[in-house]
């Protein structure tokens, strides 16, 4: 048996938006950025009656990439420009099936695998095709798998957007951590990333967290606070106390940040409002660096 098996995806969008929209797809309290992927953790309990802990690396593919098929030309993954690995100790090739079979609802064409064989494949309006054990992913099983209408070009990139929603934002020792946020109600998915990520990665990873879908019979405040807190580590009130954090919000054509800190000049009891503005169609590197100098503007007002 392989030591993985993968879901592979054709999208155009960001690394960011994908692995958002996976972790909603698959009610997951949260996911993390790397630098170079994402990492999302899977309890397989709810999934497949299995006890243990997946995870599930969203990574891109050559064609996602580089623009070509690199490795995967001429085999079942040559049309997709994203991969999602799935690691589990336990029964990984029917976890690998259900979260296959969860992400078909993203509308999205899929293939699901592993380095020999092909399993299953997808298609929006045609639906979920099977393929019978032993399949290969190669040449071989070309005339099973092959589907004209996928091609093996690079989806065009779609225009560059930002969602409508909510996020407070929180900083402790370098992790930056999304929660969306719906009037008073905390909900998953949390995104993170560390702040070295630079400015257009967090952009990206603010501009997926703001398109969070409403749930509007949840409110997760007291299970979301607690999983901040152990995300580094640190006992609740401890977190509090070394965390900074601020809202971020779509107003009009602008991503607005606002948070309260002590002002400068240490009068007692005083409170200063701290902004920053960034246009959503700028981009994502303003909005990124948005969140970095309130960061820094926050941090700048704690004392050591």
């Amino acid at each position: 048996m392989a030591d993985t098996v993968e879901i592979y995806v054709k999208y155009a969008g960001s690394s960011q938006e994908l692995a958002h929209r996976v972790a909603e797809a698959l009610d997951l309290r949260g996911y993390f950025y790397n630098g170079s992927g994402f990492v999302l953790p899977v309890d397989a309990l709810p999934l497949i009656g299995a006890d243990g802990w997946a995870h599930l690396n969203v990574d891109l593919t050559d064609l996602g990439r580089d623009g070509d098929p690199g490795v995967s030309e001429g085999t079942a993954y040559e049309p997709y420009e994203f991969e999602i690995g799935v690691e589990f100790r336990g029964p990984r090739e029917r976890l690998g099936r259900a979260i296959f079979d969860r992400l078909t609802r993203l509308e999205l064409p899929m293939a699901y695998g592993d380095d020999s064989h092909v399993f299953a494949d997808y298609l929006p309006r045609r639906g979920v095709r099977e393929f019978s054990p032993g399949t290969s992913a190669e040449e071989g099983g070309r005339p099973l798998w092959r589907e004209p209408a996928l091609s093996a070009a690079r989806s065009p990139a779609p225009a560059w957007r930002v969602g409508s929603g909510a996020v407070t934002v929180c900083e402790t020792d370098g992790l930056l951590q999304f929660v969306p946020v719906f009037g008073t109600r905390w909900l998953s998915p949390v995104a993170s990333a560390r702040t070295s990520v630079g400015a257009a990665c967090v952009g990206l990873v603010l501009a997926a967290a703001l398109d969070t879908r409403d749930r509007p019979e949840r409110d997760e405040r007291d299970e979301v606070l607690a999983r901040l807190a152990a995300a580094v580590r640190l006992p609740t009130d401890e977190f509090l106390r070394r965390t900074v954090s601020f809202d971020v919000r779509v107003v009009g054509d602008e991503v607005v940040g606002t948070a309260h800190a002590a002002r400068r000049d240490g009068a007692p009891g005083a409170i200063e409002e701290l902004t920053g503005r960034a246009s959503v169609a700028a981009g994502p590197k303003p909005l990124g660096a948005l969140v970095l100098d309130l960061v820094a503007a926050l941090r700048a007002r704690v004392p050591a």
